[in-house]
């Protein structure tokens, strides 16, 4: 009475039960089913969020005290024998170059007790990439093993690892599931620049090149692009600094940009600056170090910079400039001392670093900070250090910046020296101090350096976006297929959960290459920064196998980001070719809350039992020895008793109508006289 499929030869299971599950509510019922369903490789959770049944109701309505469960009635051959896939996890991400190992969980039904291997292949594109044996122990019925993955070419994979089949085994659609797996590249380029030699500078350098995920090219300015002595390159023992190549070719091949202690108007053309910006707001990662050579007047007034900076300069405060001559070239440099700003680097301020208090929202873009909350002992334990630039002299933009830490100065007062901005796509860390070498001196009971290594660490993979902390992930994309539609469901995870909006333009979701009406979109949050979007595509291409779902987005929270994931189109199965499984049943009877029996010797008992406990517990008794008695009043059970009872008075009417008439229409003209 559900579903016309029935007609058609298939046991459309999943559609029925949560149908008539959620009017039932907390009425007691029983399945009566052998686990048939025409497409089982679906779970059952999913089958629940494709009919808007929320699976937290159901879990909570489970959880009451004194909820007795309803109950599953399972009848199944007992001999055939069977292995399936109960578990499989395996890591979303990989390294080019590196193997990835995984687990399975392995259930076997109707198999004699006896040791047994079993093989697990690794599938992609029909090709068998790599296998493992797991061994069943004598009188085991569940077992676990490892499977590896080799090394893989950078990117994204749709795995199917398949459980090779026993003699007689006839279940073979539980013997396979499918994963996604997305190789990365294993390192990330980042672009070293300072103003000149220094303390800051050769920590930030020992902490980037002791890690192998990072290729550094570091360059200090030791001679200037343009200074010229008129003999051969290879004669001189300093090359210029090649700001073309570096500004012009290859600075999209950098994750990112470290600025420290750099007067950015002397080295680098207004094209250069303007190429730096670009690279910034476009998804970019920056870093900013200051010190007596940063933040200059020019760099601030006459350069693209001030396009990403994240404070305003305050007019009322006056700029000059000075300007004197090198004592080692006749080119002219500038530092803050003489080329003062408003932000200008002062080695006399003293002050003590501890950890700002920014605003949940705050945090939510900046999600370093929570990484530095770890270190305050360390900041504190530093003691009072001299040297940051002058950030009271500015306004910081609001809602486009989280302060990481603040500078107390003697006389009590706080200014930011740490503050982390989003323009536009990209990601910034500015630091108005040069200072912060001295965290990796400062032991204070702990390893040197430990401290300083871990605070740039943790800067650094906001910064790049590390792949292993992705903002938004897609645990698990589910499709079904019926009536020539296609229903999915994507289940997202991480903090940019928090930001989508289906109304807003900057979020386009597609699925099977079809970019969806976001009107049409379900969203349905699920809990702390996870959400799961549903909903239903017509399926022009009838054989398609392989579908994906791919979310693009942009946000100051986290810049642009773009995932991807696919799944395979399930296939449906009729009654025919369709074994049942008591994993599909097992699966249900823990989502809705039910006890599973599966025909066996003692199922009589069970089921009395059952009914002993249902029922017994509201001061009801039932003879289940009972035999039937003899319905006397089986007529009434009639629909036709029940429409001649009706029609009597009808009867009555027709034969007195004239009568009834007569008196009505005396009546009435007695009411108008």
């Amino acid at each position: 009475d559900k579903s016309n499929l029935v007609e058609e030869g298939y046991s459309p299971l999943s559609q029925v039960i949560p149908s008539w599950f959620e009017p039932l509510k907390e009425k007691k019922w029983v399945i009566i089913t052998d686990g048939s369903d025409y497409q089982p490789t679906i779970s059952w959770k999913d089958h629940f969020f494709k009919q808007n049944i929320e699976i937290n109701r159901i879990d909570l309505l489970n959880k009451k005290e004194n909820t007795n469960k309803n109950l599953i009635l399972s009848f199944q051959e007992e001999t055939n024998p069977n292995l399936s896939i109960s578990s499989l996890e395996i890591p979303p991400f990989s390294f080019q170059g590196k193997s990835v190992g995984g687990t399975i969980k392995i259930e076997r039904q109707h198999l004699e007790n006896k040791d047994q291997t079993i093989q697990v292949q690794v599938i992609h594109n029909k090709q068998v990439i790599s296998t493992s044996n797991i061994i069943f122990r004598n009188g085991e019925q569940t077992t676990s093993g490892s499977i590896s993955i080799p090394p893989l070419v950078k990117g994204k994979y749709l795995l199917k690892v398949k459980i090779s089949p026993i003699a007689q085994e006839k279940i073979l659609w539980d013997n396979e599931q499918y994963t996604s797996l997305e190789v990365m590249s294993d390192t990330h380029g980042i672009l070293h620049i300072m103003g000149r030699p220094g303390w800051d500078g050769r920590f930030l350098r020992r902490y980037v090149k002791s890690e192998p995920k990072y290729d550094l090219i570091s360059f200090f300015i030791l001679r200037d692009p343009w200074d010229s002595q008129n003999v051969k390159e290879r004669e001189l023992s300093l090359i210029p600094f090649p700001v073309s190549k570096l500004f012009n070719e290859e600075l999209p091949n950098f994750k990112l940009v470290i600025i420290q202690n750099f007067v950015i108007s002397q080295f680098l053309s207004p094209e250069h600056q303007k190429n730096l910006v670009d690279y910034v707001k476009n998804g970019g990662g920056l870093l900013f170090i200051g010190g007596d050579r940063a933040l200059g007047s020019k760099d601030l007034n006459d350069s693209p910079l001030k396009e990403i900076l994240p404070f305003y300069l305050d007019k009322r405060k006056k700029m000059h400039s000075q300007r004197k001559k090198s004592i080692f070239s006749n080119t002219i440099y500038q530092s803050a001392q003489d080329d003062k700003s408003v932000v200008w680097f002062d080695e006399n301020i003293n002050f003590n670093i501890q950890l700002a208090s920014p605003s949940r929202k705050q945090i939510n873009l900046a999600t370093v900070y929570n990484d530095w909350l770890k270190f305050s002992d360390s900041f504190s334990s530093l003691g009072p250090i001299n040297g940051m630039h002058h950030t009271e002299n500015v306004v910081f933009k609001e809602d486009n910046y989280t302060p990481l830490l603040m500078a107390k100065r003697k006389n009590g007062e706080e200014y930011p020296l740490a503050i982390a901005s989003y323009p536009e796509k990209g990601r910034a860390i500015w630091i108005f101090t040069d200072k912060l070498w001295q965290l990796a001196m400062n032991g204070n009971g702990h390893i040197s350096r430990n401290a300083y290594s871990q605070i740039f660490d943790s800067a650094s993979q906001w910064l790049i976006r590390s792949e292993i902390n992705k903002p938004l992930t897609i645990e698990h994309l589910s499709l079904q297929e019926e009536d020539n539609n296609i229903f999915w469901t994507a289940y997202l995870k991480g903090p940019a959960t928090e930001y989508i909006d289906l109304k807003s333009k900057d979020w386009n979701i597609s699925v099977c290459d079809k970019n969806l009406d976001k009107n049409k979109i379900n969203k349905e949050i699920t809990g702390n920064q996870s959400l799961t979007l549903s909903g239903k595509i017509k399926n022009k291409k009838q054989f398609r196998k392989v579908c994906s779902i791919t979310v693009n987005a942009t946000n100051k929270a986290f810049g642009s980001l773009e995932i991807k994931s696919q799944a395979p189109v399930p296939k449906t199965y009729k009654d025919n070719d369709l074994i049942s499984s008591q994993g599909k049943l097992k699966e249900l009877a823990e989502i809705i809350g039910a006890e599973l029996y599966v025909s066996n010797n003692d199922i009589d008992f069970k089921i009395k039992t059952w009914l002993d406990n249902k029922y017994l517990e509201k001061g009801l008794i039932i003879n289940h020895e009972s035999k039937n008695k003899v319905n006397h009043f089986w007529i009434l059970d009639s629909y036709i008793l029940w429409m001649l009872i009706l029609f009597l008075p009808l009867e009555i009417i027709i034969r007195r109508w004239d009568k009834l008439f007569q008196t009505f229409w005396f009546f009435y003209l007695t009411s108008n006289q």
